[in-house]
């Protein structure tokens, strides 16, 4: 009888301990998931809650000045300033050469998948979506440094930009038919001083992201 009242007590002991340390965890549990739902939340004068946790979106864009310093890191050396000769080593594909399209800005919120021209004023496709004619833009000028020295864009500078590309760019292969007969753009030509004609051997839905966004590789 000794020996089962023994046992019996401490079984108890053990169950009274886990019932204790479940309750810890639970309480701590609680406690994380107040914190992360704004349980530390103040209220103002005016009585209102508010959260020490979520920034107030504010518009700053008023106090954006030309010139300064774009401060940045890299995670390895950079082997080259030609944006066809390297893709993760490269400087300046985003903050210093420009693109045919980008992604359009968005306005105290998240940005969203539609596309602004860059280089490009305006564009439209064939009926078949296997030719894209684009526009540049009229004021588009090159930097102040010889032997372009502030000229202006033409679609001819554009022609031979996407020749060069797709004879000697690092991703060529997923862009130019000459490289991969499964790549999509099989030609960019200048119908005139203003006037682009990107020729396709397929529809592709997402041709403008892929002309303006980084992760594409161009």
């Amino acid at each position: 009888m000794e020996i089962t009242n023994y046992w019996g007590r401490m079984a108890s002991s053990r169950l009274n301990r886990r019932r204790l340390l479940s309750g810890t965890g639970t309480a701590a549990l609680g406690s994380a998931l107040l914190a992360a739902c704004g349980g530390g939340s103040s209220k103002t004068s005016s009585g209102a809650n508010i959260s020490s946790l979520v920034a107030k979106p504010e518009d700053t864009s008023k106090e954006a000045r030309r010139g300064g310093t774009l401060l940045a890191s890299r995670i390895q050396d950079a082997f080259t300033f030609d944006p066809h000769l390297g893709l993760a080593g490269s400087i300046g594909n985003t903050e210093v050469y420009s693109r045919l399209f980008k992604l359009k800005a968005s306005y105290l919120k998240a940005g969203g998948w539609d596309f602004d021209g860059d280089m490009f004023e305006s564009w439209e496709f064939s009926p078949d979506k296997l030719l894209l004619t684009a526009k540049v833009r009229p004021n588009f000028k090159w930097h102040n440094v010889p032997p372009v020295s502030g000229r202006q864009v033409d679609a001819q500078d554009i022609a031979f930009s996407w020749g060069r590309y797709e004879s000697i760019g690092q991703n060529r292969g997923s862009f130019a038919t000459k490289a991969n007969p499964d790549a999509p753009v099989e030609s960019m030509t200048a119908v005139d001083d203003r006037t682009v004609r990107i020729k396709l051997n397929q529809p592709v839905g997402g041709l403008l992201g892929l002309f303006a966004t980084t992760a594409a590789g161009m």
